[in-house]
């Protein structure tokens, strides 16, 4: 159900596609990954399968919130906390030998950079709203 509070004709609202779509969409890859790596290696596979969980849950405790949390500031978090999971599992998997050189490093670390660009780009926007709201007073 989509949360109809505006903070004015610039700024978005709440969306379960979109929200439940960024929050699955950065996340159905590790559940895979792990399914993948699990048979050959518990840590990495855990760990995979671990961060899936924890953006998972953050992302329904974000929804949950959605009353008092803007919007541009809960996909901020949300992209964080993909951002930080993604860099975890590249290491983990790096470090148990799963990848094997920097270049391989690099396609799983993309996720994160990302997710982060992703964020400061909404914090941007948030903070260009706020300066559009002072210069229309």
């Amino acid at each position: 159900m989509d949360t109809e509070k505006s903070l004015d004709r610039n700024s978005f609202v709440w969306n379960a596609g979109g929200w439940f779509g960024s929050q699955i969409g950065g996340s159905v890859w590790m559940l895979f990954c792990a399914l993948t790596v699990l048979p050959a290696d518990a840590i990495s596979g855990l760990v995979c399968l671990g961060s899936f969980a924890v953006i998972n849950a953050v992302g329904c405790y974000l929804w949950q919130r959605r009353e008092k949390i803007d919007p541009y500031v809960g996909l901020q978090r949300l992209f964080f906390t993909v951002a930080v999971a993604c860099a975890v599992i590249s290491f983990v998997l790096y470090r148990r030998g799963f990848l094997s050189s920097r270049e391989s490093i690099l396609l799983i670390v993309i996720p994160a950079a990302l997710m982060t660009f992703l964020a400061f780009q909404n914090w941007a926007v948030k903070r260009d709203l706020g300066e559009q709201r002072l210069d229309d007073r």
